[in-house]
């Protein structure tokens, strides 16, 4: 018997997870012929300094092409070269799961998904494999990790940022791209906001979703008098570091800050293209807001996604409004102190009409 859900939530699993970015994007993007990416992946094999994810690559390949005895064959070589010590052992137990189960081997099929769930450090093998387990009516297994759990940090000092990572087994290509972009991130926001930092500002980067030490539970921790973050690699982490610097703006530590400034610097000045404008305009209209002023002296984040993502829009937009229509000594007081107070004394007679002139983009 064939297991056709299980298919089709194999196919969309492999598609999105893109083996939690630790595997060369381009052997799928670029090639989405199976059978072309396999020949590449055959090809990269060997050059890759952890043979394990030549290994699962290929195995996955294989599997994609319902070769099941190549696919399982290249499997057990991933584990063989890994031994389970990192995801890349988790992904091909889960892959070595359907192999079995699509080969009528249930009881083996099913053991190496739980194995998988067990064993993965990373939601996306956990999700990938429960959703199998699921769709063939066998109960997920229980995953206990003990509540102080803290990586074994691997640290990578660039020249603006110390970054460690919680699993490289990964140090490839993607890994380095992911400092590249952080690093033009903080040379980018670092030209307006000049920063001085009192210590070397350091990313910790999270390939779990929900990392168990319950610490750090949520992710974009951000500690701006000591210069770190906590961040979940897909987020990037290009806001945390713009927040920063922001905050330790032209050698002085910031002073009374809004959520809507705050967390609008780090949108207004990454320096991804993007309408702000538009995207603020949505949200204004959406929300029935007709009045900025209306979420200017927020305090507090808001712990729902969709006010997060209102006041993050707007607040992009604003900032980047109050950049271009400022001099350079009334935006730096802005960032400095960013209360409504403090920006009637800022901008004095000519405050009524820069709040209106914003409003009336937002139309």
């Amino acid at each position: 018997m064939k297991y056709p859900v299980m298919c089709l939530i194999l196919v969309i699993g492999i598609v999105n997870a893109v083996f939690a970015g630790d595997i060369p994007a381009s052997v799928f993007r670029n090639h989405p012929k199976y059978s072309e990416a396999l020949k590449r992946a055959l090809a990269w094999s060997g050059k890759e300094p952890t043979e394990a994810y030549s290994y699962q690559v290929i195995g996955e390949l294989y599997l994609k092409e319902k070769a099941y005895d190549s696919a399982l064959f290249y499997l057990k070589l991933a584990l063989l070269a890994d031994n389970d010590s990192s995801y890349a052992s988790a992904w091909a137990h889960a892959y070595l799961g359907v192999c079995y189960l699509q080969t009528r081997k249930k009881k083996e099929g099913v053991a190496e998904l739980n194995r998988a769930v067990v064993l993965s450090p990373t939601i996306w093998v956990r999700k990938f494999a429960n959703n199998i387990l699921d769709s063939i009516g066998q109960s997920r297994p229980e995953v206990v990790r003990p509540k102080s759990y803290i990586p074994d940090w691997v640290k990578i000092e660039r020249k603006n940022i110390r970054f460690y990572f919680q699993d490289t087994i990964g140090i490839t290509n993607v890994v380095w791209k992911y400092m590249e972009e952080q690093e033009e991130a903080y040379e980018y926001a670092n030209r307006v906001f000049q920063a001085v930092l009192p210590e070397k500002l350091s990313l910790y980067v999270w390939n779990d979703e929900q990392p168990t030490n319950t610490r750090f539970r949520e992710f974009d921790y951000v500690f701006h008098r000591r210069c770190f973050a906590h961040v979940f690699r897909p987020n990037n982490g290009r806001h945390q570091t713009i927040q920063i610097l922001s905050f330790w703006s032209w050698g002085v530590e910031s002073k009374k800050a809004r959520v809507l400034i705050h967390y609008g610097v780090s949108v207004a000045f990454d320096a991804r293209s993007f309408n702000l404008y538009e995207w603020a305009r949505k949200m204004m209209l959406e929300n029935n807001l007709t009045d900025v002023l209306e979420v200017w002296d927020n305090k507090k984040y808001p712990k729902r996604e969709e006010k997060r993502r209102k006041l993050t829009a707007i607040g992009g937009a604003f900032v980047k409004y109050l950049y271009e229509k400022s001099s350079p000594e009334q935006f730096r007081a802005i960032v400095k102190n960013q209360t409504v107070d403090n920006a009637k004394i800022v901008y004095g007679a000519g405050f009524d009409s820069l709040i209106s002139g914003f409003n009336r983009l937002m139309r």
